[in-house]
């Protein structure tokens, strides 16, 4: 699911690249935390529609859980037991509905009692309580909109991942609570660095693409390569998955940057990206860049099933780039599992059941 095919109309020129043939551990895994299972959303016996493909999901001070099903495009909610509650949004082009195809990527975020909802293809943001009530929604000032991915300050500004409309350089952009622009953070040029060595994707998809569009692995794209968030003190943070550089934004002014580069995370790495390239994919370092709930000066990169053996691995760093902890879930079956918010000392995460089918599990530490 991770691998990001190389896509012709997001392509960037790879003469300015700057390749990190031999890059140096700053840190070392030596903090392991095991996670286990202690809850799962069953079927609802009682709902009209059950979820099939959940994408995204966050969770509320309550310990409800909203998990937002790219097949309905609808948003379905969950007590702190797991317990269906309700289900609120709907597809379609009016108020309260949101136009997204069932493959759409979204991701929703929470920001006190409301759930923010990117609907590109209406070029507005749907904004719902935490009791399934739609508040307002704010019509994006932009053409070309591209915000499957969002986040919210404290004062209400959204940031979404640079849009490709002709001229935008900015790796995130930001808008105000009215739908217009406000400012960019970072060049997209810092994407255009990746880890090890450079190489020419060789198979058959590519053939088929026009040979001036043709570029190296580590070019997905503009924005594909790289994730971000904003803290409870409007710290922005973006992360590359390219390089494994990371940036933090305080009141606007770059803060921090450095690199996230464990010693077996990179390892691995290499091992697993010459097996890619052969294989015509791309696959990124760290992904999906997401924050502790429970500790603001820290957040987590999804790392997954890189090693070999049965364990998947999410790991914990503060502000700082400092590595805090390793968290690993064992699962000899290898199944899909991809945690995607912290909150309570819970981690929530998208999972592959026994019957192969997507659903929402909640892990919490061992012991």
């Amino acid at each position: 699911m991770f691998i990001l095919l190389v896509c012709c109309g997001m392509m960037l020129p790879g003469e300015d690249v700057k390749i990190i043939k031999n890059p140096v551990p700053n840190c070392v895994e030596s903090h392991f935390t095991e996670l286990v299972k202690c809850g799962e959303v069953m079927d609802n016996g009682d709902s009209e529609e059950f979820m099939v493909r959940p994408m995204s999901l966050v969770a509320d001070e309550r310990g409800h859980v909203f998990a937002y099903d790219a097949f309905h495009a609808v948003i379905f909610q969950y007590d702190s037991d797991l317990r269906f509650v309700r289900i609120f949004g709907r597809r379609g082009q009016g108020p309260g509905e949101i136009g997204l195809e069932k493959r759409t990527p979204v991701e929703i975020c929470i920001r006190g009692k409301e759930i923010y909802v990117p609907d590109a293809i209406n070029s507005k943001i749907l904004c719902f309580n935490t009791d399934g009530q739609l508040v307002r929604e704010i019509s994006m000032n932009t053409r070309r909109a591209f915000f499957y991915a969002l986040a919210v300050d404290r004062s209400g500004r959204i940031y979404f991942r640079g849009d490709r409309e002709s001229g935008n350089r900015h790796v995130v952009d930001c808008y105000n609570g009215h739908g217009e622009y406000v400012r960019g953070f970072l060049e997209k040029e810092n994407l255009l660095a990746g880890l090890f060595f450079k190489a020419e994707i060789k198979s058959e998809f590519q053939k088929r693409i026009p040979e001036r569009f043709r570029v190296s692995w580590y070019l997905p794209g503009p924005g594909s390569n790289s994730s971000f968030a904003v803290t409870d003190s409007d710290r922005l943070l973006i992360y590359s998955s390219t390089s494994g550089y990371f940036w933090v934004f305080r009141k606007g002014k770059l803060y921090k940057s450095g690199r996230l580069w464990p010693r077996d995370a990179l390892e691995d790495y290499r091992i697993r990206l010459e097996d890619c390239i052969e294989k015509g994919g791309f696959f990124p370092f760290f992904s999906q860049l997401f924050l502790d709930e429970d500790d603001p000066e820290c957040f987590f990169l999804y790392y997954g099933y890189f090693r070999k053996g049965s364990r998947m691995y999410l790991y914990q760093f503060d502000l700082s780039g400092e590595l805090r902890r390793v968290y690993f879930i064992h699962d000899p079956q290898r199944r899909f599992t991809w945690i995607r918010f912290k909150r309570h000392q819970k981690f929530y995460a998208v999972t592959r059941n026994a019957e192969e089918d997507l659903t929402v599990t909640v892990f919490q530490k061992k012991g």
